[in-house]
């Protein structure tokens, strides 16, 4: 829309790209026996308990989370996101980064990652929509 690629723009493909990965990794440990009989490889060698996966997952997300945020709190030479995407924010992230956290530290991985997973669906399409709605207010 401005012509050419612009932070804001190179932020929103930050939020898309960090998403994916716990997002996927759910899906990974959800299906790891359907993908191991298919032949593919999604996750380390070794890590039948599922730690690594868990770990990388709540790695991007508070990578995203830094991304969500970085509209808010830095200055961009254009209009701020207002209180309405900050608060948000705050509760979006909140919820994906307690999902991640429990998918790392649960002793039922398999519960925790369908939950994450869940969280994930829930987070993407509710912050975009808060994205457009404070364009808006």
């Amino acid at each position: 829309a401005a012509g050419s690629p612009t932070l804001y723009g190179w932020i929103l493909f930050g939020i898309l790209f960090a998403w994916q990965l716990p997002h996927f990794m759910a899906i990974a440990w959800n299906f790891r026996s359907d993908y191991d009989k298919g032949g593919f490889q999604l996750h380390d060698t070794g890590d039948g308990d599922g730690f690594h996966l868990a770990r990388k997952s709540l790695v991007y997300t508070f990578f995203l989370n830094f991304l969500v945020f970085s509209p808010y709190f830095f200055e961009l030479g254009h209009r701020s996101p207002s209180t309405f995407y900050l608060v948000c924010a705050i509760f979006l992230s909140s919820y994906i980064t307690i999902r991640a956290t429990a998918f790392l530290f649960s002793k039922n991985r398999d519960k925790s990652a369908k939950k994450l997973f869940i969280a994930t669906i829930i987070y993407l399409p509710l912050l975009l929509a808060a994205l457009v709605i404070d364009r808006y207010i």
